[in-house]
């Protein structure tokens, strides 16, 4: 019992493996196919072999029936009384000659069946009731019978004639059967080319229809190909099997994906690198505008007092060093959006670090009318940073705090150990963001409309350059708002 279970668990196995191996083969699927084929095409051509034999066969008349049994009749004498012979017992020849004579006519095969039995000489011994002879020309019976012999199956019109010598009573004697064989019908085939012909027009035309949904899933995959190649990337091919048809569909719409997220990344670039050149037109167009205008009064000497001269000399250098900066922001944020940027990572103290840099900055925070509220862990929290690029993201955010918050105010900074991580927290209070403006608030040149003003400045990308070192560190920076509240939230790992 045991045994028959592990055989149909093995033959399940077996099956499962069969399924599986068609399901993921196309050449396993073609050749069933193939097989499949194959088989249709032998049952109908037997089926239509046998309906249409009749119609390719000729007839003909058959004389071997009766010669067989004239032939019969001759050996079956002649066996009887050579058995009687080896057995030492008496035979009756003559009742046995009329017995077969009589069976004849009441099969009615042979026309006059005669049956003798005669000596060497050709002396006849016995005779059948339809037989006359006294005595025959046993030369000419024996090459009458062996001619017999050569005939083919059919036979002929005519008398047949068979003899076999046998021994009885001490003496050589023959068995002689002659007689007329009944003609019979006989249908022979003539060469039936219908079978064949169905046969491959079964083949092919079941191949054909088998095959019919791989060709046409293959020329889905063309077509799609061709469309993909014409610059419409969005289409997809369809994945309607597990084969190697399924793993090129596959391919195609993972390699079109690929390419238009390509395609896309290079239209976003470009139109990326549109809006920089703007900007930065924009940008340095503006203080530089100042500077050659305060120059040119100078130049000209159109000013009216030594007070109104140094007015303009300030202006105009503060307009310098605003391009300056501007420029500055600008290289290094090329510099960290370009490929190949290196971090110098060492693993410091970042609470030591923010301690520092917020005791550098706080009277900057008082000058604007701003008390800072630190939140530092106890001990010490190390991370693998750039401590550079770290101080540079820090101040970017502590500037952005001085000049969008609103004065007098409290700027909250915290630091907190995640685990896996650090993150650092700026908090102050300010104008109302929208979600769409804390979106874009990272990217490059963006400024919030009601900070467009010469009193605030700024190259709209701190915020921007901030972001990138972030990432380059594996890490994340974004913005959250609630009411006044804004709120800078930067998470470095600690890997």
């Amino acid at each position: 019992m045991k045994a028959n279970r592990n055989l149909w668990s093995r033959i399940g196995r077996l099956y499962d493996r069969l399924v599986w191996e068609i399901n993921h083969s196309l050449r396993a699927q073609l050749m069933m196919m193939f097989v499949l084929s194959l088989l249709i095409a032998f049952t109908v051509g037997i089926l239509t072999n046998y309906v249409t034999e009749s119609f390719f066969r000729t007839s003909i008349i058959d004389y071997s029936s009766g010669r067989y049994k004239i032939d019969d009749a001759a050996r079956n004498l002649t066996q009887a009384i050579a058995l009687k012979e080896e057995n030492g017992g008496s035979y009756d020849v003559q009742q046995q000659l009329e017995e077969l004579e009589e069976r004849n006519r009441r099969t009615g095969e042979v026309g006059e069946l005669r049956l003798l039995v005669v000596d060497s000489a050709g002396k006849v011994l016995y005779k059948s009731k339809k037989a006359k002879e006294k005595e025959v020309n046993l030369h000419d019976l024996l090459w009458q019978s062996m001619d017999q012999q050569r005939k083919d199956d059919v036979g002929d019109e005519g008398e047949s004639t068979f003899a076999y010598p046998v021994e009885m009573g001490g003496e050589h004697v023959f068995v002689i059967a002659s007689g007329s064989p009944k003609p019979a019908i006989q249908y022979r085939p003539t060469g039936n080319p219908v079978p064949m012909v169905v046969f491959f027009a079964g083949f092919f035309i079941s191949f054909y229809w088998l095959s019919k949904r791989k060709v046409r899933y293959i020329g889905e995959l063309a077509d799609g190909l061709l469309l993909i190649s014409e610059g419409q990337l969005e289409h997809r091919v369809p994945e309607i099997s597990s084969d190697e048809l399924g793993s090129l569909a596959q391919n195609i719409n993972h390699m079109t994906n690929e390419l238009q997220t390509k395609i896309e990344a290079e239209r976003l670039a470009e139109r990326m690198k549109n809006e920089l050149i703007t900007n930065v037109s924009h940008d340095l167009r503006t203080p530089l505008t100042s500077v050659m205008g305060y120059l040119r009064l100078l130049h000209e000497h159109r000013y009216e007092s030594t007070e109104q001269l140094e007015e303009y000399v300030k202006v105009a250098y503060s307009k310098s060093e605003q391009l300056q900066g501007l420029i500055e922001d600008l290289f290094e944020f090329t510099k960290l959006s370009g490929p190949g940027v290196q971090l110098v990572k060492q693993e410091i103290c970042v609470h030591d670090l923010l301690e520092q840099l917020i005791e550098e900055w706080v009277p900057l925070f008082e000058a604007e009318g701003l008390s800072v509220l630190r939140t530092l862990p106890e001990g010490h929290l190390f991370l693998p940073v750039d401590a550079e690029k770290l101080v540079r993201v820090l101040e970017n955010l502590f500037s952005n705090v001085v000049k969008y918050s609103t004065k007098p105010g409290v700027v909250a900074i915290t630091l907190r150990d995640t685990g896996d991580g650090a993150q650092f927290t700026i908090e102050n209070h300010g104008e109302p963001l929208t979600s769409e403006e804390l979106e874009r608030l990272f990217d490059r040149f963006y400024r919030v409309e009601q900070a467009r003003s010469s009193a605030r400045g700024g190259s709209g990308l701190g915020l921007a350059i901030a972001q990138n070192i972030i990432t380059l560190h594996g890490g994340r920076i974004w913005a959250e708002s609630e009411g006044e509240r804004v709120t800078f939230q930067v998470w470095l790992p600690r890997t």
